[in-house]
């Protein structure tokens, strides 16, 4: 049986998304990025955009995405930080960060900029958004 999720987005219209095809569509970007499965830091970044895209208001209401993900892995909030970093950087070394920009049909992102791991997290959990 499939779950349906209601995502309810920031203008109040409500989309219905199958719970799997989500899953799909965050792990297919984050290897479009160059963030390679094998990686630590690839199961953090995927649950945080994750908990984002379906259930931002909740999220962003309960305080910290930090804490969230440390409760749900089991893990400090360092080691979660530290692994997101590491990808992150991997995406930007690898000049990858250009498809969130060909995805949202704008330049949210410029070439060589410093993100921080949250600001990838929204532009990516945004993505996600427009390609539902």
């Amino acid at each position: 049986m499939t779950e349906i999720l209601k995502i309810i987005d920031p203008l109040t219209v409500t989309i219905e998304v199958d719970k799997s095809e989500l899953q799909k569509k965050i792990a297919k970007l984050l290897i479009q990025l160059g963030i390679q499965p094998n990686l630590k830091g690839y199961v953090f970044l995927r649950t945080a955009i994750y908990l984002l895209v379906a259930r931002a208001n909740e999220v962003l209401k309960e305080g910290s995405l930090y804490t969230l993900l440390c409760e749900i892995h089991n893990e400090t909030r360092t080691v979660i930080e530290s692994s997101m970093r590491h990808c992150l950087k991997m995406a930007q070394y690898g000049n990858k960060m250009h498809i969130l920009n060909d995805i949202m049909d704008s330049t949210v992102i410029e070439d060589n900029s410093p993100l921080s791991v949250l600001q990838f997290m929204f532009y990516t959990a945004e993505a996600v958004r427009f390609s539902i």
